[in-house]
């Protein structure tokens, strides 16, 4: 059921989907959707009082999906001297015609170099397989760091797979023995990247979340909760 509800100065259209749950839950999706679940019990009146006292969640994940939006189409054009998002931190991107065809990182830039700078879709190709690339190697390395201290519990090392999620920065899979990571990810801070490896081990030995998850991501990572709150303050939420 799609509605609309007034936020201050802004009017924000939600979908609401009645479900067998306790509590009123409200998400901001990643493409700027705005989700809320509840019991089919609940008076819609109740639910958006609810959304009304978090207004001011909504409207800052709102504004920042737009940001994200308004810089992801910017970057589309991959122009020389266009600032894109890597490991949290703004940099340079700069555009070589010539060969070989690849990426180079220096302290300050990130050089593509393609046969044709005017061809939009090779530049996002040549692109887009370093920018996986790098985050493949990234997490590949915090997942074998932390893997020791769940080792020691009879946890086998997982498969780690990537692929892109709309709402999600990671997920495990405990009988399948797999975790999965979000290529988004490579806007992250090295340390948010940790605290989403660290998450989805956690699960391993706590499917839900649980206090006996929180318990156990906090013995490994106790600043996690400062770790979650900045993923969620320079990217999209989970």
């Amino acid at each position: 059921m799609q509605r609309c509800i007034r936020l201050g100065s802004r009017v924000v259209s939600y979908e609401l989907e009645r479900k067998s749950v306790k509590n009123i839950n409200l998400r901001v999706r990643s493409d700027g959707s705005v989700y809320v679940s509840a019991n089919a019990r609940v008076p819609v009146a109740e639910i958006e009082s609810f959304i009304v006292s978090k207004a001011d969640f909504v409207c800052r994940a709102l504004d920042r999906c737009q940001r994200l939006a308004d810089s992801a189409a910017y970057a589309q054009r991959l122009n020389d001297g266009d600032t894109m998002r890597l490991f949290g931190r703004d940099i340079t991107l700069r555009l070589r015609r010539g060969k070989p065809v690849g990426v180079t990182e220096t302290d300050d830039a990130v050089v593509l170099t393609v046969a044709d700078p005017t061809d939009l879709v090779g530049k996002q190709r040549v692109l887009s397989k370093w920018l996986r690339l790098r985050l493949e190697q990234t997490v590949a390395a915090y997942c074998k760091a932390v893997y020791p201290v769940f080792s020691q519990y009879g946890v086998d090392f997982p498969q780690v797979k990537f692929r892109n999620m709309r709402s999600r920065w990671g997920s495990c899979n405990p009988s399948r023995k797999i975790v999965t990571f979000n290529y988004a990810l490579v806007a992250a801070p090295f340390r948010c990247i940790e605290y989403v490896v660290v998450h989805e081990f956690c699960h391993f030995l706590h499917p839900d979340h649980s206090r006996a998850f929180r318990a156990c991501l906090t013995s490994i990572l106790p600043d996690w909760k400062s770790r979650k709150k900045l993923l969620n303050s320079v990217c999209t939420t989970k």
